[in-house]
């Protein structure tokens, strides 16, 4: 399954680069992608491990899980305008720096709540 999603990822970069004609399949911006696409993953398996008990949880994933994804995808924003040159260098660490902030922050959450996750 790993194998599908990682193809399929790239395959669409690899479109989108032609159609948008600017270099997409750069080591940059498939680090990027890796970043943000583990600090969502990191965000939502948290909140859904922790909600798997309650009685609304269809409705309570998404109310926990797009406040705290919206910085995620703001900064992944900022370091692909930095990427395709539009933004200066010196703002693309502040962008970078939130990424790896949050990733830190939520898989530590993650662990550390997990056996109480899997008690209930």
């Amino acid at each position: 399954m790993v194998i599908e999603t990682l193809f399929i990822g790239i395959v669409q970069i690899s479109f989108l680069s032609a159609l948008m004609r600017v270099p997409l399949l750069q080591g940059t911006t498939l680090g990027l992608v890796a970043l943000a696409a583990s600090a969502i993953s990191a965000v939502v398996t948290l909140q859904s491990s922790l909600i798997v008990n309650a009685r609304a949880r269809e409705l309570l994933l998404p109310l926990l899980a797009i406040p705290l994804t919206i910085p995620i995808m703001l900064a992944s924003v900022g370091a692909t305008l930095r990427i395709l040159n539009i933004t200066p260098v010196a703002q693309q660490s502040q962008w970078m720096g939130l990424l790896g902030v949050s990733i830190a922050v939520f898989f530590t959450l993650g662990v550390l709540l997990y056996p109480h996750a899997a008690r209930t």
